[in-house]
C-alpha cells in the first residue's frame, strides 16, 4: 500500500519538456498469433486476478520509490481488453498521473462494447489502440468488406457510444512492397 499521496513527486514546471511514461503489460489472450513475439498466455485466464493484484503492488512499490506522475500511459500485450473493465480501472487507479494524461488501451473489436467502453472511460481512458497485425500481406490484397446488411457498428461508432472517441486508432503493421 502506499504509504501516502505525498510519495509521488510533484510535476515538473509547465514547459521543461519532463515526461514519464507507464507501459502496462497484460499477457492474456484469447489465442496465440503466429506472428507475436510478446510474452503472453491463451491457456491460462485463471492468473488474471493474480495477475491485476501484482500489477497493483508493483505499481505501490514503485510509487514508495518515487515513481513520478505518468504523463502517458498504455496498456498493452496480450490483449488488455480482456480484463474485465473493473480490474483494468483498478491498475490504472494505483498509477499516479498527470491531468491531461493520455491513457490508451489496445483493444480488439469484439471487446468495444458500449458498457467496457464506458467503463474504462469513467475511469480515465482517453484512447483505444485497434490493430490490424493479423492482416497478412495475402489476407490483405484479398479482403473484402462484409455487405452493408451483415456490418456491426464500425469501431468509431462504437466508440462513440461509449464515450472513448478521442484518437480512435487504427494500427497497422503492414508495408506496401513494390
Amino acid at each position: 500500500m502506499r504509504s501516502s499521496p505525498a510519495a509521488v513527486p510533484a510535476p515538473p514546471e509547465p514547459g521543461t519538456g519532463t515526461s514519464f511514461g507507464v507501459y502496462v503489460h497484460i499477457p492474456f489472450c484469447a489465442h496465440r498469433c503466429d506472428y507475436c513475439a510478446f510474452a503472453t498466455w491463451d491457456d491460462r485466464p485463471q492468473l488474471a486476478p493474480d495477475y491485476v493484484l501484482a500489477c497493483r503492488a508493483e505499481i505501490d512499490r514503485a510509487v514508495d520509490g518515487g515513481m513520478p506522475a505518468a504523463t502517458s500511459v498504455f496498456f498493452g500485450g496480450g490483449t488488455p481488453s480482456l480484463l474485465p473493465a473493473g480490474d483494468l480501472v483498478s491498475i490504472l487507479d494505483a498509477i499516479p498521473r498527470r491531468d491531461g494524461v493520455e491513457v490508451t488501451v489496445e483493444c480488439n473489436p469484439e471487446h468495444a462494447d458500449p458498457d467496457r467502453l464506458a467503463a474504462w472511460r469513467r475511469g480515465g481512458v482517453t484512447r483505444l489502440s485497434f490493430g490490424v497485425q493479423s492482416m497478412g500481406p495475402v489476407r490483405a490484397r484479398t479482403a473484402r468488406p462484409a455487405p452493408r446488411s451483415r456490418r456491426r457498428p464500425t469501431r468509431r461508432r462504437r466508440c462513440r457510444i461509449g464515450g472513448v472517441c478521442r484518437g480512435v486508432q487504427r494500427r497497422s503493421h503492414l508495408r506496401r512492397r513494390r
